[in-house]
């Protein structure tokens, strides 16, 4: 199956946004709703594997991070692609406190055992975690650290990856 989960964290609480792709003639499939750590309806259904899964923004290391439901997510949803895309490690928040919890730790440990696992883990540094973009063209632990990165999608369109504060003047100046 080709599909692609796109996973939003909001800095409001146990808030997860879930889109899935439209149906063939239209309209868009039914998405799970989340509650709490367990997707309703799928507590013990496993999910089908999907291409590509794209996250951003995960603020590990922030007390505003949801890795708890990041998690949950994550269980639910094994992929051929995971792209983190920016601001994964909030190095800026980190900096004034340090919030982090055994759930942070085990984010990390998921995708690096999603990596050996064969799953392809590419990081794109962001503003927040912008210290690693020294490291891009580097692999650590089976995971691939890139400035950006082109995504083919299943009907063969062309995404680039990027995490976008470049182009935002506030961040850049």
């Amino acid at each position: 199956s080709h599909k692609a989960v796109i996973l939003a964290l909001n800095r409001s609480p146990a808030r997860i946004a879930f889109r899935a792709p439209r149906r063939p003639g239209g309209g868009l499939p039914t998405a799970p709703r989340c509650h709490g750590t367990a997707i309703q309806g799928r507590q013990n259904a496993a999910m089908p594997r999907v291409r590509s899964l794209f996250l951003s923004d995960i603020h590990l290391g922030t007390k505003a991070c949801q890795a708890e439901h990041l998690l949950a997510f994550l269980r639910e949803h094994p992929a051929d692609n995971v792209f983190l895309i920016g601001d994964i490690i909030d190095f800026w928040a980190m900096k004034r406190s340090l919030a982090w919890s055994p759930a942070h730790n085990t984010v990390i440990q998921k995708m690096l055992r999603r990596a050996r696992h064969g799953e392809r883990i590419i990081f794109i540094p962001g503003n927040h975690d912008e210290a690693l973009r020294a490291h891009c063209g580097t692999v650590f632990g089976d995971i691939r650290v890139e400035h950006e990165w082109v995504h083919e999608t299943a009907d063969g369109k062309r995404l680039l990856l990027v995490h976008g504060d470049e182009f935002d003047q506030v961040t850049r100046h």
